[in-house]
């Protein structure tokens, strides 16, 4: 779903001339409403019931840091394109992984760090060959 929701945000501001906050007051309802209806059927209605617990400081709080986030990856993508995004992102994980290692001393198997050098290998292959 992430890869087609950029690959779409990506037409949509390059190909239409749209805005980013423009595109995101279109596609943001759309990703809730679908949301919405995966999320009985994913996660049961556990959720739900959580809401009243959580209390509206928590969930409003959420919901502005969820909407500066997708405002920022809007404006990302407009700039550059969803790859972009999406390198980023791995460069985000590998930074979380080791400062979980670091601070709390979280273990790594080598498998995850076979998989994360491949990674990392990749985004370094795509910044060297002028991508």
């Amino acid at each position: 779903f992430e890869a087609s929701r950029l690959v779409l945000i990506q037409l949509i501001l390059h190909n239409l001339k749209m805005d980013p906050l423009v595109s995101l007051h279109y596609y943001a309802p759309v990703c809730a409403a679908i949301n919405m209806c995966l999320l009985p059927f994913t996660e049961g209605l556990a959720p739900f019931y959580a809401l009243a617990d959580l209390g509206p400081g928590v969930l409003l709080t959420n919901a502005l840091v969820a909407f500066l986030l997708n405002v920022a990856a809007v404006f990302l993508v407009g700039v550059g394109s969803g790859l972009v995004l999406t390198l980023a992102g791995v460069f985000k994980d590998i930074l979380l992984i080791t400062g979980s290692v670091a601070l709390f001393g979280s273990t790594v198997t080598p498998l995850q760090v076979f998989g994360y050098s491949i990674a990392l290998g990749g985004l370094v292959l795509f910044k060297t060959s002028g991508g």
